[in-house]
């Protein structure tokens, strides 16, 4: 069961970093107020 945790963690986690740098490169200038600079 903990493998499994693991591995929806591991999904989840991908996930968010996609979305953020797809929100990056969609934002452009306004990347100030984009899901990615929060993990900076």
């Amino acid at each position: 069961m903990g493998r499994q945790l693991g591995r929806a963690l591991g999904l989840l986690l991908v996930a968010g970093a996609v979305a953020a740098a797809s929100c990056c490169v969609a934002d452009g200038r306004r990347a100030l107020y984009c899901s990615c600079n929060l993990s900076q």
